[in-house]
């Protein structure tokens, strides 16, 4: 009897010890996967805080060129330039304005492309829409019109047939 209560008490014990060991897994593997979602979110937040440096840098730089090309229109219009620092000052100009649209004009160039794509899909799908319109139209109108006139000039034929005869 005492044999058989340490026999059950060591079934149990070996259960409870696998039931302890399981829990912890599972507790070790929530403390992990909750280390990681913090880790994502200070990743989330460095990168949209890198994002808005880097739109902040672009928003400088672009205005430093409306400046820039303020203050050059400016010196043109009073004519204060001599004919040399005018040519330096305008291939300036015209290299800042080649080197920071060039991202902005590839941009822009792909974002035509996707709505041009856009259109002309619309475009195909309106003219399938108007086939099929126009084709149902025309079996609409040859079952409304066509057959009962055929029938009618066939009832009148006979009619007249019938009278002349």
């Amino acid at each position: 009897m005492e044999q058989e209560i340490l026999n059950e008490l060591k079934v149990l014990t070996e259960i409870l010890k696998q039931d302890v060991q399981l829990r912890s897994d599972q507790l070790q593997l929530q403390i992990e996967k909750n280390e990681n979602e913090k880790e994502l979110e200070e990743i989330a937040k460095v990168e949209q805080e890198q994002k808005q440096l880097e739109i902040t840098a672009e928003k400088a730089v672009a205005e430093k060129r409306a400046v820039q090309l303020e203050q050059f229109i400016e010196q043109l219009e009073a004519n204060e330039v001599p004919e040399t620092e005018f040519k330096a000052q305008l291939l300036e100009a015209l290299q800042l304005i080649d080197s920071n649209n060039s991202t902005a004009f590839h941009s822009l160039g792909e974002q035509l492309e996707t709505i041009s794509v856009k259109l002309e899909k619309t475009e195909q799908s309106k003219n399938i829409d108007d086939a099929s319109y126009f084709s149902s139209m025309t079996i609409i109108v040859f079952l409304c019109f066509a057959i009962p006139a055929v029938a009618t000039y066939k009832f009148l034929s006979r009619l007249f047939d019938g009278f002349i005869a």
